[in-house]
């Protein structure tokens, strides 16, 4: 019982070690990637629409999930896009 609970203990400090990666996808109305960053999970960053110029700010949950803070146009939304 001792050497499972050590095992297991292991497990979780490595898997905690690997910072999750969020590839984050501006797109547009037609769903078109115009622009993407890679940031580690729970930033924030922002990212450039190559359709409209705009420099689109957002913050990340622990899981990948995204919304923006600014500068997202009408016709644009942010995505996650699977890992980096």
């Amino acid at each position: 019982m001792v050497r499972i609970r050590s095992a297991f203990t292991i497990f979780a400090v490595i898997s905690s070690a690997v910072a999750l990666k969020c590839n984050i996808q501006v797109r547009n109305d037609v769903g078109r990637v115009v622009g993407s960053t890679c940031v580690n999970a729970g930033a924030t960053g922002s990212v450039t629409s190559s359709q409209t110029g705009a420099n689109i700010s957002f913050k990340t949950s622990n899981t990948c999930g995204v919304d923006s803070t600014g500068g997202i146009g009408p016709n644009e939304s942010l995505s996650n896009g699977g890992p980096c």
